[in-house]
């Protein structure tokens, strides 16, 4: 047991201890106000949390107080350094900074709370972060932290009651769009050749061929989704779409007979999740429509998601997941950036920071789309492939959890700037599932 002395409690501090000790090293946790408490426990793993290092022979860590706040969302903090040797509300102690309340800041992602400057589809924007404007989204820092924290203390203490988190490796595919062109009825066929005949959209040919003979939709990718998992021994998920026709939601329709049959093969392969749509974004009423559609669909009731177009605001969308019975969510990556949004690989429970409380509600981090590499950066995949073995080797040194994004419309390779993306998943698996 690891024994922390305080001069306060606060849900903040319970709530970061937990995480690091409890959820990511396997040990167990207490804290006291009572400094004569703490001296005298026999426990040998003691912290000494404080402003300052109170006389006494014990690891001490500088306390900003920044956890003892309850109210107010004020995001300014104090810094020092940057890059991997950042010091987020730096001081004195062993760690030269309070690295309790850095890693609150980062996973809390307090600074998401800020709803200014959101991008055209409301999303907090990676340039205004903190990891970005520092030089250090591209590390899992607060992993870094923590490995230096565990160093430390082992030294100190002389002995080592940690469990190292281990590694995994799970892919998740987002399937925006079922099929291309089949199973989406005469009315939506007859103005897709429409819209396309007046582009002169090369894939004219496939929607044609698709439709009028016995060539498959170029999206029935599924088969060799599954095949990669299976040769790979990695668990899938498929985040479905399951909405009404609009600008940003274009998958088919709920009713439609063949989707269902869609997702009753992927749930043969696969882990099915939602994929809560662009339209219905933070209308709780909307979302449960979904939610309960899906879940009518599916042989089991849908307890994790991820949201289309990783839109996310603080606290809103995460409260509705909640409210709808979500466990598990796999929205914390940006869109627009790769790197490490909540500084971590490894999943942690979300704090509501307004309502001042630690919730139920698993998330887990991404470090990539592939999408963002692919049509956002038009890069090739020899070029990428060495980024994200990087990121593959960043998550498996801090034990953390490596969730691969990839798009179900990826597979089909319709758009030169899906070539070669396919070949490129099953060479980074068959890398991450060797370390």
């Amino acid at each position: 047991m690891i024994v922390v002395y305080s001069p306060y409690t606060s849900p903040r501090l319970t709530y970061t201890l937990k995480t690091i000790f409890n959820r990511w090293l396997k040990v167990d946790v207490v804290v006291y106000t009572d400094s004569q408490t703490v001296i005298a426990h026999e426990s040998p793993c003691k912290i000494w949390y404080a402003p300052e290092q109170g006389g006494v022979a014990i690891p001490w860590i500088f306390n900003s107080s920044f956890l003892e706040q309850s109210e107010g969302l004020k995001h300014k903090v104090k810094l020092r350094g940057e890059g991997e040797d950042v010091h987020i509300f730096p001081g004195e102690g062993m760690m030269s900074f309070d690295v309790f309340a850095a890693v609150f800041f980062c996973i809390s992602r307090y600074e998401e709370y800020d709803h200014s400057n959101p991008d055209e589809h409301g999303r907090f924007q990676a340039k205004h972060s903190l990891a970005y404007r520092m030089g250090f989204l591209d590390v899992p820092i607060v992993d870094i932290w923590r490995n230096k924290l565990v160093k430390l203390l082992i030294d100190r203490w002389g002995v080592d009651p940690f469990t190292s988190p281990k590694a995994s490796c799970l892919l998740t595919v987002d399937v925006d769009n079922a099929s291309a062109y089949a199973f989406k009825g005469v009315t939506r066929s007859i103005l897709g050749i429409g819209r396309a005949l007046l582009r002169m959209d090369k894939t004219l040919i496939y929607r044609l061929n698709t439709l009028f003979s016995s060539k498959k939709d170029p999206y029935l990718t599924y088969d060799s989704q599954w095949a990669i998992a299976r040769r790979h021994n990695v668990p899938l998920i498929h985040f479905v779409l399951c909405a009404g026709l609009s600008p940003h939601d274009r998958s088919l329709h709920p009713k439609n007979s063949d989707f269902h049959k869609l997702i009753e093969n992927m749930e043969t392969e696969a882990e099915v999740g939602w994929h809560p749509s662009y339209s219905a974004f933070g209308n709780l009423a909307e979302l449960e429509k979904e939610h309960q559609r899906l879940c009518a669909i599916a042989s089991n009731r849908i307890r994790i998601s991820r949201q289309h177009y990783i839109r996310l605001q603080f606290p809103e969308t995460y409260r509705q997941l909640i409210a709808l019975g979500i466990t598990d969510d796999y929205s914390m990556g940006y869109p627009d950036r790769d790197g490490f949004r909540a500084g971590t690989s490894l999943s942690f429970n979300f704090f509501d920071a307004v309502a001042n409380e630690e919730t139920n509600l698993t998330v887990h981090p991404f470090y990539f789309l592939d999408t963002y590499f692919s049509e956002r950066k038009k890069m090739s995949t020899d070029k990428v492939m060495p980024i994200m073995k990087r990121y593959a080797d960043l998550v498996f040194k801090y034990g953390g959890e490596f969730n691969l994004v990839w798009h179900h419309r990826t597979f089909s390779e319709l758009q030169p700037s899906w070539k070669g993306w396919t070949r490129a998943l099953d060479n980074l698996l068959h890398y991450a599932t060797s370390k």
